[in-house]
Parts: structure tokens; sequence; C-alpha cells
């Protein structure tokens, strides 16, 4: 039922039908990965496998690919992805603690993003230290 409701795509569905703030945040996450050209395993990586496979099946309801055999694989794929990379291995490999390190930590996350989680961790490790030096 949510996914249909989220097909609606009224604004203030939320405040009308008084829904729990999971069942506001599940839309909020679908409307979110439709308005994002994001591939179904880089969707559930950020707003989880549900959100990930109903704005799926909403894109391909109205005019998008249909979804293959695969969608589902992608979607598991991509809720049990962790980035490879963690703020601790940047602090190792010398750069300091402070804004520098999360701009290259979100750097890193972009271009994992970007790859489809397909850099490991010294690729991720290079883009990282490259982002956190040029500030």
């Amino acid at each position: 039922w949510r996914t249909r409701l989220a097909a609606l795509g009224a604004d203030d569905l939320e405040g009308a039908l008084r829904l729990s703030r999971a069942e506001a945040r599940f839309l909020d996450d679908v409307r979110a990965l439709r308005a994002e050209p994001h591939p179904p395993a880089v969707g559930a990586y950020l707003r989880g496998p549900e959100a990930a496979l109903a704005a799926a099946l909403l894109r391909s309801a109205a005019g998008g690919p249909p979804p293959g055999p695969e969608l589902e694989r992608a979607v598991r794929r991509g809720a049990a992805a962790e980035l490879p990379l963690r703020a601790a291995d940047l602090i190792e490999a010398g750069l300091a603690e402070g804004p520098a390190l999360g701009r290259a930590l979100k750097a890193a996350e972009a271009a994992w993003l970007a790859s489809e989680f397909s850099l490991d961790r010294d690729a991720l490790l290079r883009e990282a230290l490259a982002k956190g030096h040029s500030r």
C-alpha cells in the first residue's frame, strides 16, 4: 500500500493521512529516489531496499525500463554494501581530523557509488587523499 501511496505523488499525504514517522520516511525516500537518477543498488544503499524497489517499480510504471530479474538482486546487493574505507584509514594515511577528513570521505563515497561499488579500498583511499589534500 505504501508504494501505491507513493505513486499518487501528493505533497502533504503524511499530515492528511496521519502516517507514522516510518511511513512518512518511506514516502520521502521513494520521492527522493524517483527524483535522483541512481541505479537500484545505489538507491538501496542510500535509502533502503524497500524504497529502492518501490522507486524502480514506479519509474517502470511511468514508462521507464521494465524491471528485470536482476532488480531484486541489485537491491539486495546495495542494501548489504558497506563502504570499504573508514575515517580511521584516512587518518592512518596522514589526513588530519577535521572538515577535510569529512570532505575526503564524502568524495570517496561518491566515487564508490558512481562505480556501483566496484572501487576497492586502495582506489578509494587514493581518491579520498586527493580530495582531502586539495583544499
